[in-house]
């Protein structure tokens, strides 16, 4: 887990139980730092069990922790939505969930996209996503042989695809999207890129993963 620090924003993710424990992640994200495709991302917490009930319960203690912009998971699905409407009452401010993007693609080969873009920005010269060495994901990841990529579906690897969902989230969130009155202005740091991409005076997300 990373030092607890001041962030911009933080973002929350489940994915559950599937060949693998379900697992929680919370990414923090660094203040108004952009670059040229995004924030910089911090896992500040990861939590993963087979029970999907401490799961849940996990959510709501770290959302009270932690307070972050969106939490992102399969809102549809029968069992979230069965301990998220228990949980959710007699609070006075209900918690739902995102549904991933990654979710919709319907891709055969998921783990194709995923994997390398989660190293492309772990590893590249303009490093945008930092966890620490003894991360449960990266412990994933290193078990995972290229070859053994194109097989691996979601639910394989909750932790790795929790990760995806949150980084995803953050990395379109409409305040991380510069305005096109601000492209190329020096305290970015960067070439001015495309206008803020907008449907109907909705951001429009732009696949990651």
């Amino acid at each position: 887990m990373q030092k607890e620090k001041a962030y911009y924003a933080k973002f929350g993710a489940i994915a559950l139980p599937g060949k693998n424990p379900g697992c929680v992640v919370i990414i923090g994200t660094d203040n108004r730092r952009y670059r040229q495709k995004g924030c910089d991302s911090h896992v500040i917490e990861e939590y993963e069990d087979w029970d999907s009930r401490k799961l849940l319960q996990s959510v709501f203690s770290l959302n009270e922790l932690h307070r972050p912009k969106k939490w992102i998971g399969d809102d549809q699905h029968n069992v979230i939505k069965h301990f998220r409407s228990e949980m959710n009452e007699g609070r006075k401010e209900s918690l739902y969930f995102s549904t991933p993007s990654i979710l919709q693609y319907e891709d055969a080969q998921p783990y194709l996209r995923i994997l390398p873009e989660i190293k492309k920005l772990r590893e590249s010269e303009h490093r945008q996503l930092y966890m620490d060495d003894d991360s449960l994901i990266l412990r994933y990841m290193a078990g995972i042989k290229p070859d053994e990529m194109a097989g691996l579906v979601l639910g394989d690897f909750p932790a790795i695809e929790c990760l995806a969902y949150a980084v995803e989230k953050a990395r379109n969130w409409e305040e991380f999207i510069p305005s096109e009155r601000y492209m190329g202005h020096p305290i970015y740091g960067y070439a001015p890129r495309e206008p803020a991409r907008h449907i109907h005076g909705q951001p429009k997300e732009v696949r990651v993963f």
